[in-house]
């Protein structure tokens, strides 16, 4: 109560706004769920939409202060940027620093230089171009990207630069078609959008021109006054709407839904209809509420400091964060955001700040982020200077490139039987003379089906048998199961499995197939169907189960551990894989068919005491789970193909579990 007191006589908000109650609680709205996705909380598994709502919320509020002061001859292009400066950069320059000063304890020399250009580009607002070339949001490793979340503040930037422009040239020239225009900055940056999403994901995602939409439904908001004018009843409703659709986005979507594009409409059309039910409504009362205001007025020093708090906690104290790391983290996030905002932005926002001229604010904004931006480039080369590096440490954070050497290739590409994404026309480029080879007669023929989860252990695997031919058939994220599930008819994947079960098994002759994947829940029951439909066509089966699996870079992991800057390697494990695996041993598999857990060959003492280096010292995933070459010898050194085991007719209702 005493810190709400405080709120109440001092406001945090920015006094340039319009002050509108409920829009403080849309914030609050918004920013919660942010950091419940981002926490990892299950009660928020689309929580990510939260940002869409900040950007219908900055395109209603600076279109309504920009035709306000077009309309009464007062608009500036210099004041405008000058509040934007004001309003922005020092707690977001205070964010970045400390982000560097921290980053460069915990962070290894493979991880500064990345650190360091993500300094750069986010002192320029131009990160979300640089995540667009190297960061997929939902599927890539976040484990040591502390400004990931800078790349929503760099699209909100570059909108800030375009809208002043935009609507001081529409009204201007072309006044009475100004909703009309606005209308098509929403229409057809939205089918952009919806166009893009399945052949541009990741850009669509991160950059402007697919995204201006979500702003632009907002600045047509701010066009209309008919809003005000409804009737209450009417506002009441759409206010309740508005709520509901936003809560069903937060509840229905997730990481692997498909965004932004049609889903994109929950948020944005939920904050419109919240926005429009105006003072008065249900919605608007219950957002005006002190508890909601005061977190919307903290909402943006709250995004900026949760995510870097929650990286750096991770790599400092792993990763699966219990009730007590959820509780410690939130209470950082919240102190740091409600010190930020009172100490850091409140006095940039005083009427002596404010009076200051425009160009100067401007210019020494510009400057000091581009001093922070040669600060960002250059601190690789600082902290290398000042913090020597053991070699053991070097060693291992090299693992790095391991893909590109000459044994990471071995695990990735598959002898150059690995589809990867982009692939047009079927499976073009797939050498269907080379990988699915004859062999040598009188020798066994085996084919191995799967995803990258396959191709790590194909290499090791074809030297166990023998002088026989292990034929090789991957596909990047490809489940080997009948009718793909999941996949559209004219993918790579659908293709390439068409192929190999309707023509190329049929007629091989094969001595045996061989399944592994990065299998899910979801696939057992078509993977138990698969099963069954091939051992009509072969006399051997065999199912290879899920690897361990950890959230991060496995040689980082093990590095910082070394280096003392980090928690165990078995507290960045992820729980999932050793739970399917325990699943997957008690399906009663078809005749013909051998599970192998490969879990137990990894953990031969229970999980508490998995493998992490191999015999000769090599860390045993160079990712987060795809095995290094030698961790897959040692691996396939085990498997004896030859020899599997497996139910006979009689058995089938037994469990089989063969290691």
């Amino acid at each position: 109560m005493i810190v709400l007191a405080l709120f109440r006589r001092r406001s945090l908000l920015n006094p340039g706004l319009p002050h509108i109650p409920h829009i403080d609680g849309l914030r609050a709205i918004a920013i919660l769920p942010v950091v419940a996705f981002h926490a990892g909380l299950a009660i928020a598994p689309g929580g990510f939409i939260g940002v869409d709502i900040f950007f219908v919320i900055s395109g209603y509020l600076l279109t309504s202060i920009i035709l306000r002061e077009l309309s009464d001859g007062s608009f500036s292009f210099w004041d405008f940027y000058k509040r934007r400066v004001l309003r922005i950069l020092p707690a977001y320059a205070a964010m970045i620093i400390a982000v560097g000063l921290v980053g460069s304890v915990i962070l290894l020399p493979s991880e500064w230089r990345n650190l360091g250009d993500t300094m750069a580009a986010a002192s320029l607002f131009v990160s979300n171009f640089h995540f667009w070339k190297t960061t997929h949001y939902f599927n890539s490793d976040h484990t040591a990207q502390p400004l990931l979340h800078t790349w929503t503040l760099s699209l909100e930037e570059q909108f800030y630069i375009l809208l002043p422009i935009a609507l001081f040239i529409i009204w201007r020239f072309t006044k009475p078609a100004f909703p009309v225009l606005i209308a098509a900055l929403v229409v057809g940056p939205f089918a952009s959008s919806v166009w893009g999403l399945e052949r541009f994901e990741t850009a669509t995602f991160y950059l402007l021109p697919f995204r201006i939409w979500e702003f632009g439904i907002g600045a047509l908001l701010a066009t209309q006054r008919w809003p005000a004018r409804l009737p209450i009843g009417v506002r009441h409703l759409a206010g309740v709407t508005g709520l509901a659709l936003i809560v069903f986005g937060i509840a229905a979507l997730d990481h692997t839904s498909s965004f932004p594009g049609v889903n994109a409409l929950w948020p944005t059309v939920g904050a419109v209809l919240v926005i429009a039910s105006g003072a008065g409504s249900w919605t608007s009362r219950l957002l005006s509420t002190p508890p909601l205001r005061f977190i919307g007025s903290i909402s943006y020093a709250l995004y900026l400091w949760h995510w870097p708090v929650i990286v750096f906690y991770k790599l400092r104290f792993g990763a699966n964060l219990d009730i007590f790391d959820l509780s410690v983290v939130l209470s950082i996030s919240f102190a740091l955001a409600y010190l930020s905002t009172r100490f850091i932005e409140a006095p940039f926002r005083t009427a002596r700040a404010r009076s200051q001229p425009g160009q100067r604010v401007v210019f020494t904004g510009l400057s000091s982020l581009v001093v922070a931006a040669v600060i960002g480039l250059s601190l690789s080369g600082l902290i290398g200077a000042l913090r020597p590096v053991p070699g053991a440490i070097v060693k291992l954070d090299a693992y790095k490139t391991y893909p590109e050497t000459t044994d990471g290739k071995r695990v990735t590409s598959a002898d150059g039987c690995m589809l990867h994404d982009g692939v047009a026309d079927g499976f073009q480029g797939f050498d269907l003379s080379r990988c699915l080879s004859d062999g040598v007669e009188g020798k066994p023929i085996y084919l191995m089906i799967g995803d990258s989860h396959a191709t790590h252990l194909m290499d090791a695997l074809a030297k166990q048998l023998s002088g026989g031919t292990l034929q090789r058939a991957a596909a990047a994220r490809c489940t080997p199961l009948l009718g793909t599930p999941g996949f559209a008819a004219d993918h790579y994947c659908a293709h390439l499995m068409r192929h190999l079960f309707d023509t190329h098994i049929p007629a091989a002759g094969l001595d045996g197939i061989i399944l592994s994947a990065r299998w899910g829940e979801a696939s057992l029951d078509d993977l138990a169907a698969t099963a069954a439909k091939l051992a009509t066509l072969t006399d051997r089966i065999i199912i290879l189960g899920p690897t361990v699996e950890y959230d991060g870079a496995f040689p980082q992991i093990l590095a910082r551990v070394l280096w003392g800057t980090g928690a165990q390697a078995s507290q960045f494990r992820r729980s999932l894989p050793p739970d399917l695996d325990a699943r997957m041993k008690t399906i009663s598999w078809p005749a013909k068919t051998t599970y192998i857990s490969l879990i137990d060959i990894i953990c031969p003492s229970g999980m508490a005491s998995c493998k992490e280096t191999t015999h000769g010292g090599a860390p045993y995933h160079f990712d987060y789970g795809h095995y290094t070459y030698d961790a897959a010898r040692e691996i396939a050194s085990q498997i004896d193909l030859t020899n599997v085991r497996y139910p006979t007719p009689e058995t089938t209702d037994a469990p089989n579990t063969s290691r």
